[in-house]
């Protein structure tokens, strides 16, 4: 068995893609039926495979919001940026996934 494989199983693009499809899902419903940009889904990406962030975002009360999340614990977004860019490939195959699947559709903007 590959070192990585608890890695690679927890970044496989069907998790990746309803994870996705129920961050949207919600995203819709918590933002006046707006659908969420391309680049949340990588910032979705980063957290949501981000042990420390899942920590304390499961403790948490969902309407209390991630800015207190932050403002609490802000290592949360520390190395943000990097984790967007070392989950980009997985990020894009998911979204690929969903897509294919019909979870997910491109809007384009007006």
């Amino acid at each position: 068995m590959r070192a990585n494989h608890e890695e690679l199983v927890l970044r496989n693009p069907m998790l990746g893609a309803c994870i996705f499809w129920q961050f949207a899902k919600t995203f819709a419903e918590y933002g006046e039926d707006d659908a969420p940009t391309l680049p949340l889904f990588f910032v979705v990406s980063a957290m949501v495979f981000h042990k420390p962030t899942v920590d304390k975002a499961y403790r948490m009360n969902f309407e209390s919001g991630i800015l207190k999340a932050v403002s609490e614990k802000p290592d949360i977004i520390a190395g943000l940026q990097s984790r967007m860019e070392d989950f980009s490939g997985s990020t894009l195959l998911a979204l690929q996934v969903a897509n294919s699947a019909d979870l997910l559709s491109r809007e384009t903007l007006k």
